[in-house]
């Protein structure tokens, strides 16, 4: 061997040489500027949900604050790679500007040398992203939409209070004065339109019967539980006072459910001094709208706002080998050829929603690893003195293509095309980027 082959034998042995100091001094900066942004991601946006969920729900704040909780980590699937590809284009651009990158190199440092602690980060956040996105995320999804039961505690501590509404679903509760669990001045009205919420302010006249086919007043009224139910409604109790008409309409009363089978978070109001208005057409408003009315001594309304908990969740509430389960036995379903017309295309489009569903799973797990890399990718090939320029020009490549490509790949899938192809188009196109940016590397670094 002459000497310049000795010389090229250890310019290369030294290129392939990871230095330890190199990847906690470097890593280490990225774990710490990633941590921060992803720290603000989650608050900004798991305090407006919260925000907004009171308000919807006329929930006092304090109350709504566990949905931070749930909100924060049902995004971490976007949340964590989004704030890896801040924190490493931020980082690699500053030790660009600074002249850390050059000092690296005139030590005989390549650019995938540098690019190791990125690399060993990305790997690792790519094995957690697995279990994030198949299990952590469905199972905080689910328990996201459990605002019902945040419901449910409110009305165990009322106190004292005036003019309180709260929502059930399609019904409105307007409650003029509670003291406690006894409530006084009670309107009830279902919602059909946006423009009837203004109109519960305790007048039966400014009620829209377009809005609201009927209400109801009850002069007073007690807030019970589960456990309390079947010791206030006896066999022999309501139901003999409801009138044909409003059984029609459907209201029943407390003892013809099955109060054995209730859940501890149902919550029933008993009212006193009940009037029901209605109108059996639709008219354009007034006084004269409700023609009916009938006065009933004791009634009982039962709410369940906490029973989205207890329904059986959806694709995205599904952890994955569960997930898994779906496909393969919808799959077996049509198969077996069991299904025809409609029951067949449904069968089709739920198995088409199930595999795209799975296949983003496995897309968004790769893009823990590919959001990082290309984020210091970029850096190194801009070589820019200016610090934040890799940071907007990584903002606006990375998260455009991977986003746009899996919102093409959702509407592809769903239209029948194969999910375990359309869904990675985005990692195609990311991974052929960091391929030929690598080679663009090396060829700087061979000049």
């Amino acid at each position: 061997m002459d000497a310049t082959e000795a010389v090229s034998a250890a310019t290369r042995t030294r290129r392939w040489r990871i230095s330890s100091s190199l990847v906690r001094h470097i890593g280490g900066q990225i774990l710490e500027t990633s941590a921060f942004v992803l720290i603000v991601l989650e608050l900004s946006y798991s305090l407006l949900i919260a925000i907004a969920v009171a308000r919807q729900y006329d929930l006092d704040l304090p109350l709504a604050l566990p949905v931070m909780w749930f909100t924060a980590l049902s995004m971490l699937n976007d949340s964590v790679p989004i704030s890896l590809l801040f924190g490493t284009s931020l980082v690699f651009g500053r030790l660009i500007a600074d002249r850390e990158v050059m000092a690296y190199k005139s030590f005989g440092l390549s650019y995938l040398q540098i690019l190791a602690p990125v690399l060993g980060l990305a790997l690792g956040f790519t094995i957690c992203g697995y279990f994030v996105n198949s299990y952590l995320v469905p199972h905080m999804r689910q328990e996201r939409r459990d605002v019902g039961g945040l419901l449910v505690d409110q009305f165990r501590s009322l106190g004292k209070g005036y003019n309180r509404d709260f929502r059930f679903g399609n019904i409105n509760l307007w409650i003029l004065h509670h003291d406690g669990r006894r409530l006084d001045g009670i309107f009830l009205a279902p919602r059909y339109g946006q423009s009837g919420e203004d109109a519960l302010v305790g007048k039966v006249d400014d009620l829209d019967p377009v809005s609201y086919p009927y209400c109801v007043y009850a002069e007073r009224g007690r807030v019970l539980f589960a456990d309390e139910v079947a010791r206030a409604t006896p066999a022999a109790g309501p139901r003999a006072e409801l009138t044909p008409e409003l059984r029609a309409l459907g209201f029943s009363s407390s003892v013809e459910r099955d109060t054995d089978g209730l859940s501890g978070d149902e919550i029933w109001i008993e009212l006193e001094g009940v009037s029901f208005f209605w109108s059996d057409e639709l008219h354009p408003g007034g006084t004269s709208s409700f023609f009916h009315r009938a006065f009933i001594g004791r009634h009982f309304v039962p709410f369940d706002p906490a029973g989205s908990r207890r329904r059986d969740p959806g694709r995205k509430e599904l952890v994955s080998p569960r997930l898994g389960e779906e496909i393969a036995r919808t799959r077996a379903e049509i198969a077996r050829g069991e299904l025809s017309g409609a029951g067949a295309e449904s069968a089709r489009s739920q198995l088409a929603k199930l595999e795209v569903e799975y296949h983003d799973r496995l897309s968004r797990t790769c893009a823990y690893f590919l959001f990082p890399m290309l984020a210091g990718l970029i850096a190194l090939l801009l070589n820019s003195p200016n610090r934040l320029l890799p940071f907007f020009v990584a903002a606006a490549i990375v998260p455009a293509i991977y986003y746009g490509s899996a919102t093409i790949g959702q509407l592809l899938g769903f239209a029948g095309w194969p999910a375990a192809v359309v869904m990675q188009i985005g990692n195609l196109v990311l991974v052929a980027g960091l391929l030929g940016g690598i080679v663009l590397l090396e060829k700087r670094l061979l000049r």
